[in-house]
């Protein structure tokens, strides 16, 4: 998918990516803001207020949404802690258990998302 143009375009990724519920996310936008038009500065602001990681604002921007959900849907990735001979590990939440876990995606699926999370 082609990045993003726009703070709209970013918001229909985020959407897409499932990263943020949509009842958490309107709740957002109706009392935070004017967010930038400029997609880069928008997703900055949703970095600075915590709403998604760092790495989630890059991957999005870079206009992949998919990828965010590893080992079965149980964890969500917040960023990439290392990657070795056997996979990578990202930091990431335990849906279930609410709870930040590393978690090693094989090497496997790893190489194929090329720096995304595997999933």
């Amino acid at each position: 998918m082609p990045t993003p143009g726009s703070t709209d375009a970013f918001l229909l990724l985020l959407r897409k990516s499932m990263l943020l519920s949509e009842e958490h996310l309107s709740n957002y936008l109706n009392r935070a803001p004017d967010l930038p038009t400029d997609p880069q500065a928008g997703a900055r602001r949703l970095v600075e207020d915590g709403l998604i990681s760092a790495f989630q604002a890059e991957q999005l921007l870079a206009g992949r949404y998919k990828g965010f959900f590893i080992l079965g849907g149980q964890y969500k990735v917040f960023e990439p802690i290392g990657r070795g001979g056997m996979g990578a590990v990202y930091l990431c939440e335990h849906l279930e258990l609410e709870r930040q876990v590393a978690a090693r995606a094989a090497r496997q699926a790893s190489e194929a998302a090329r720096g995304r999370p595997a999933g």
